[in-house]
């Protein structure tokens, strides 16, 4: 089980990509907190399988661009 999980205070530097999130279809990643989060790159975030209604995003670059699907 991967849930109430936060990030947070993180600065990247030379990343290729911001990252990857994902959970499973039927077993979503709930309770995500991702809060001072910087990724300095042109790739952004995959992000999917996520229940959207309690992911908080706050001060995120790039923003996340999560779903419920993949």
């Amino acid at each position: 089980i991967f849930q109430n999980v936060t990030f947070e205070d993180i600065s990247v530097k030379g990343a290729e990509r911001a990252g990857s999130i994902a959970g499973f279809n039927g077993d979503l990643l709930t309770g995500l907190t991702f809060r001072n989060v910087t990724v300095p790159t042109k790739r952004s975030w995959d992000c999917g399988f996520v229940d959207i209604d309690s992911l908080t995003e706050v001060d995120v670059s790039p923003p996340l661009k999560c779903r419920v699907g993949p």
